[in-house]
C-alpha cells in the first residue's frame, strides 16, 4: 500500500479539482475558499486506503497547516464540513501550500545534482591523478 507525500496529496487533489475550482470560481458572485473533494476517489488516485488519506487530511496536514501557527491564514487546509458541503479543502491555503513544498523539492533535486556532479568530478579528479602516478 502507498503511503503518499504531503506533496503528492496536494498534487493529485489539485490535479484533480483545479477547473472545478475556477469555474465555480467565475459562476458565483461569492466565492467559496474551501470546495468538497471526493476523499476516495483521490485515494484511489494515489493507490492508498481511503481511511489513510482521511486521517492525513484531517488529523495530520489540518493540524500541521494550522492557521493558527500561519499568519493571515483563515481557517484549516482540510475541514469534515463546510456548510452543506463534506470533506473540503481550502482549495487557496492549498494551492499556497503546494507551492511552497514545489519549491522544496526543485532545491533538494538542485542540491542532489549539484552534489552528485561534485562527487563526479571528485572521482575523475581522483582517477586522473592515479592514472599520471603510472
Amino acid at each position: 500500500m502507498n503511503i503518499p507525500s504531503d506533496r503528492q496529496i496536494f498534487e493529485a487533489v489539485y490535479a484533480m479539482y483545479v477547473s472545478d475550482y475556477l469555474v465555480q470560481e467565475h459562476e458565483q458572485t461569492q466565492r467559496r475558499v474551501y470546495f468538497p473533494i471526493d476523499v476516495a476517489a483521490v485515494a484511489k488516485k494515489l493507490r492508498c486506503s481511503t481511511h489513510i488519506l482521511f486521517g492525513r487530511l484531517y488529523h495530520d496536514l489540518a493540524k500541521r497547516y494550522d492557521p493558527a501557527t500561519e499568519p493571515n491564514v483563515s481557517g484549516a487546509v482540510f475541514l469534515i464540513q463546510a456548510g452543506s458541503d463534506r470533506h473540503c479543502i481550502h482549495f487557496p491555503y492549498m494551492v499556497a501550500i503546494l507551492a511552497g513544498l514545489r519549491e522544496q523539492r526543485r532545491v533538494q533535486v538542485y542540491t542532489w545534482a549539484i552534489s552528485l556532479a561534485a562527487l563526479a568530478l571528485s572521482a575523475a579528479s581522483l582517477l586522473v591523478s592515479l592514472a599520471n602516478r603510472h
